[in-house]
Order: C-alpha cells, then structure tokens, then sequence
C-alpha cells in the first residue's frame, strides 16, 4: 500500500462526497427539508456516499450505471421524501447533465492527446473540471426553476423524458464501446430511443402551439370582458347622474310653471311648456331595467340595442329577485356575453332571427340562464362542445368551452340542446355562500 495509491482512493471518495452534495444542493432550494435533524442528514448522505464508492470499486461500468441512480434517489427520498415520479424525473435530469459532462471532458483531453486512464494528476484535474462544470449547470437551472411542480402537469409533457433518457445511454455507450461489449448495444438502444424522442417532440410542440392559441384567445376573451364590465360601470355613472340632474330641472321647471301660471304670460307659458316637454322626452336614465345588477342589465340594454339595429327579436325574461352577487363580474360579462353574442350571431343569418333569454331560480341555491334562438348554419360538434363557423374562420365552440369552465366554478354546468334549428343554451349556476 503505497502513498499513490491512497491518494487514488481519496480522489475517488472524494468525488463521491462531491457527487452526493450536488444532488442535496440541486433540490435544496426546490423542496423542503423532511428530515429536520442535521446530524441525521449527514448520516444518510454518508451512507449513501459510502455505497456509491463501494460501487466504483468494483470498476464495473454496467453495474455503476444501473445503481449509481438509484443511490442518488434512495438519498432524495431519505431526506426530501418527495413523490416517486418527481424523485426519477430530477435523479434522471441530474445523471444526464453527469454523463453529458464527462462525455464532453473526456473528449476535450482526447483532442490534446492526454489519456485520462492513467490514474495520474490530469486523472484528478479532469474529475474536478468535471464537477465544477456540473455545479455550474446546477446553479444556472436552479437560478431559473425556482419553484418545485405540487401538482401533475400535462401527461403528454412527460413524454419529454425520453430525451434526457435516450442521450444518457447514448453517451453511456460511447463511454463505454472501447472497454466492453455492452457498450454497443447502449448505442445502439439510445440511437432508437432518440429517434422516438424526436416524434414525440414533433407531436408535442404541435399539441403546444394549439396550446398558446387557446390561452391567447382566452386572454382576448378576459381583456373584453373587462373593457365591458369598465364601460358598464362608466354608463351607469352617467345614467345615475343624468337622473340625479333631470330630477332637480323638473323641480325647477314645475317652479317656473306655477310662477308662469300666476302672472299670466301667454310667452312666457309657451317657453315653460316647451321646457316641460323637453324634460319629459325619453332620456338615457330612462333605460329598461331588467334587472337589479347594473353590470347584467347594461349588457342587457347593449344587446337589445344590437338586436333591434339588427332587425332580431330579442326578449329577455328575467324573474323578479333573482341575483348574481355571488359571482364574480368578469364571470357574468364572460359567461352572459359569449351565450348573447353568439346567440346574436346567428339569429342575425335567419330572415325572422330571434333570441329569448330567460333567467330565474330553480331551488333556493341554483340559479338557471336559458338562451334559446334560431340558426341557419350547421353546427359541428367536436368533443362535446358545438363549433360554429363565425365570419373570418373563427369558432365560437371555444367560447362556449370557456362558459362551461366558467359554470364549473360554481358548481354548475353547461348543457346544450339543438333541434329543427332551434338552438339551446342551459347553464346552471350554484351559489355556495
């Protein structure tokens, strides 16, 4: 037993040490400490060190590849004790930035003609170069992944391990392919699995880009909801002021009237009945109201005078005392809005177009809106929700998605109904407080 040797060893067991503290230091700031007991910590990640450099002892490339992974995960789970899913998705991140470095050192001193076998300084200096390059990957990631999944994602991104998993026996195999047979048959599995990684990217970034349309669109939908819910509120403002004007004139004028009456001016009740008559002229307070929520009845007043422009039959039908306060504003625009305008739409195609709106209780907690109008065109159905076809390609059949998502979050539901052109909207609404 030499004193080369011992260094050999120490080198070795300290590249384990090294390798064990990067994995705690990847996942120290994504998820939280389970075992709180520092002195505990250190015991199970020098357990889990020792086993790794028994592993390397045996110099047993197959052996190191299959269990080296599995310590890393037996150390995850011992003192983060997060999900088994999470726990192989971060372990197989980490190993493939592991091999992918050492693939990369290892070829760097190829090109200058430094053979890393010997078991010399440059061995040493070509694990620390390696370990200072993965420490500074896992700084990079963790400086932009600054928050760990609580909840399963999308099933179809998990196909993206493929990647990750394909590179890592690839670059095993080319390690490996001059030292033993094994490592051919790596090459030759990995070069597989990477061609299927690259239609499952193919497939998936189409699925993506749909993706991105569906959340730009809804985004639109949000931002008009909001314009309407602030013009709404501004129209209401004007009308209330209007009415609080209109009411103090007419006190004024009835003044002027008895006071006209009293002298007995024949001009001057002229001008006092044309005064009179100016007020009693149909103003902007004086707009329907159907119901008691301004939001809800000025989107009301917006439509009927759409449908009339329009030469549409709209008869809105609303129950005396029904309210909406228990839902959120941006939801009635949003769930109102989309059921009216597409409604509108395609009355709007018909030669005798009409729309009829009911809204009323059912039970002490559920409220009921009912559209109901008439169509020309044909609808499609694609995964249970009627698309239309609007003018410029667009669908409507996204808008009514969103109506139903939106039903969910009150407990409700979205049910439609299509029969000799007649087209039916019921969407359920619960109030939980």
């Amino acid at each position: 037993m030499d004193f080369a040797w011992l260094m050999y060893e120490a080198v070795k067991l300290l590249n384990c040490i090294i390798e064990i503290f990067l994995v705690y230091m990847f996942l120290r700031s994504l998820f939280p400490v389970y075992e709180k007991r520092r002195y505990v910590r250190w015991a199970e990640a020098g357990i889990c060190t020792g086993i790794i450099f028994f592993v390397n002892h045996l110099e047993m490339p197959f052996v190191n590849l299959v269990c080296v992974p599995l310590i890393y995960m037996l150390l995850i789970w011992l003192i983060y004790r997060i999900r088994f899913n999470l726990n192989v998705l971060y372990v197989i991140f980490y190993y493939t930035i592991l091999v992918i470095t050492e693939f990369v050192v290892w070829h760097f001193f190829h090109i200058f003609g430094i053979d890393v076998t010997v078991k010399d300084h440059t061995w040493a200096f070509r694990l620390l170069l390696e370990k200072c390059l993965i420490y500074l990957a896992l700084v990079i990631i963790r400086k932009n992944h600054r928050y760990a999944p609580d909840k399963e994602g999308y099933p179809i991104l998990k196909n993206l391990l493929i990647l990750p998993v394909s590179v890592l026996i690839l670059l095993n195999g080319f390690l490996l392919a001059n030292q033993h047979r094994m490592g051919y048959l790596l090459i030759y599995l990995g070069s597989a699995a990477l061609l299927v990684s690259n239609i499952a990217y193919f497939l998936i970034m189409d699925k993506l880009l749909l993706r991105e349309k569906d959340i730009q669109d809804n985004e639109m939908r949000k931002l008009k909801a909001e314009l309407e819910r602030s013009h709404y509120r501004h129209i209401d403002e004007i009308n209330q002021e209007y009415a609080e004007y209109i009411h103090e004139m007419r006190h004024i004028v009835k003044a002027i009237e008895d006071f006209v009456n009293a002298q007995n001016d024949e001009s001057l009740k002229k001008f006092s009945s044309e005064a009179s008559k100016l007020l009693k002229r149909k103003s902007p307070a004086d707009k329907k109201m159907y119901i008691e929520d301004p939001i809800v009845n000025g989107m009301l007043v917006e439509r009927m005078k759409e449908a009339n422009k329009n030469g549409i039959r709209f008869k809105p039908d609303i129950q005396k005392g029904v309210s909406l306060d228990f839902m959120d504003e941006t939801d009635k625009i949003r769930i109102l809005g989309n059921l009216l305008d597409n409604a509108l739409e395609a009355a709007g195609k018909c030669e005798h177009g009409y729309v009829n709106m009911s809204l009323y209780i059912q039970t002490d907690s559920t409220i009921i809106l009912r559209v109901i109008n008439n169509f020309s065109h044909k609808n499609q159905k694609q995964e249970g929700i009627f698309m239309s076809i609007k003018s410029g390609g667009r669908r409507h059949g996204f808008g009514l998605q969103k109506v139903k998502e939106l039903a969910g979050r009150y407990k409700g539901s979205l049910k439609i109904e299509e029969e000799n052109e007649r087209f039916t909207a019921i969407v359920s609404l619960r109030n939980m407080y």
